[in-house]
């Protein structure tokens, strides 16, 4: 329990709540059943009574939250791969090394790297202090160290805004955002420096006064490397020219801007 803060575990009876062990076809003793929430699988673990054993068999199964580097070259390959990465350097085994490996089992989408060597952290440029923690991603240009209490409740609501710029730029993580998260998308399409500009500044106005907590605001450079997407960005709402705006609403209904204007009196006309 104290290496998976995030997983609950249940302790049953099995011969007074049969029905109970019925249900999760546990028919030996004792029996131990992962359940994995929106996984419709169970897994069954055939392993002895032995911790280290039980320990190993979950992770092989949820995959390693977290991994553990000691050499400069370990750490450039572990962080610099166009992710989501959080660094921890601090000591291994220590509380605030196991809060941060409880909250990774939760964001599957992060690289979780962990490393007690300062020198090496130097090496790469990132200013860290010892027992600390920042969030990176290079594709968004963006760097947030943590500085609030060690539980996962601050550390899951600091990795929640980090996730989510402000203005999101375009990428396969905020394509699959647009289309798949529970709120609305302003898609801005812009077509060279001074639009992406333009368009940059008048959303990062505009999520301030509205807020990112319904609608993601992403901006889209009509250059941009992920083609495919893009490709089917232009193809869904008809774009013919830029600069271009529309909101995806969660029925993916499309409510495009009829000046095609890219201000923030425009863009603010939408809502």
């Amino acid at each position: 329990e104290k290496r998976f803060p995030s997983i609950r575990f249940c302790k049953i009876d099995g011969t007074k709540y049969r029905p109970v062990a019925e249900r999760f076809y546990i028919d030996f003793y004792p029996g131990v059943v992962l359940i994995i929430k929106g996984v419709t699988e169970r897994y069954y673990y055939e392993g002895g009574p032995n911790s280290q054993e039980l320990l190993n068999w979950i992770v092989s199964i949820i995959g390693p939250a977290s991994h553990t580097v000691r050499t400069f070259p370990e750490l450039k390959r572990a962080l610099w791969n166009g992710k989501m990465n959080v660094l921890y350097l601090g000591p291994e085994e220590s509380d605030h090394y196991h809060t941060v490996f409880a909250v990774a089992i939760l964001y599957r989408d992060i690289n979780f790297v962990n490393t007690d060597n300062a020198d090496i952290v130097g090496k790469t440029g990132y200013k860290m202090d010892y027992d600390s923690l920042i969030f990176f991603d290079v594709s968004e240009g963006i760097m947030e160290h943590y500085e609030g209490n060690w539980d996962m409740f601050d550390l899951r609501r600091w990795l929640d805004k980090c996730m989510t710029p402000p203005v999101l730029k375009f990428s396969e993580r905020a394509f699959r955002m647009a289309f798949a998260e529970n709120r609305n998308s302003m898609i801005v399409v812009t077509n060279g420096y001074n639009e992406y500009y333009e368009a940059g500044e008048a959303m990062k106005k505009l999520s301030e006064k509205i807020g990112t907590e319904h609608i993601l605001f992403i901006l889209v450079e009509i250059n941009d490397s992920y083609a495919h997407h893009l490709q089917s960005i232009i193809g869904r709402f008809d774009i013919q020219a830029t600069p271009f705006a529309v909101i995806v609403d969660k029925t993916l209904a499309k409510y495009q801007n009829p000046n095609k204007g890219i201000s923030y009196e425009d863009l603010y006309g939408f809502f």
